[in-house]
């Protein structure tokens, strides 16, 4: 973040919990820069409006967390493209 402030990542996690447990981790960090740290997940749905004013309209770095199901149903299903991202965390995968 130090050195791209508008740096943009996408962190996927396997649940619901772990979104909200992400973010309040991040946010406890200070992260430089003051980036927006979103969760979403099926309780708070990441649509493709939401993903497009992320990626189009944001004037400072961002990180999304998000249920991998959340990512694919709702966003990537409906045109969006993971090359919109520079960063792409997957803490929990086990395999590739």
């Amino acid at each position: 973040l130090l050195q791209n402030p508008k740096l943009r990542v996408l962190i996927l996690v396997p649940n619901v919990l772990l979104t909200e447990q992400h973010v309040a981790h991040l946010n406890k960090a200070a992260l430089p820069g003051n980036p927006g740290i979103h969760a979403y997940s099926s309780d708070r749905k990441l649509s493709p409006a939401v993903w497009a004013e992320c990626i189009s309209s944001n004037p400072q770095a961002f990180v999304i967390v998000a249920t991998s199901d959340s990512v694919l149903m709702n966003v990537l299903d409906r045109g969006a493209r993971l090359d919109d991202i520079d960063l792409l965390v997957r803490p929990y995968c086990t395999t590739v």
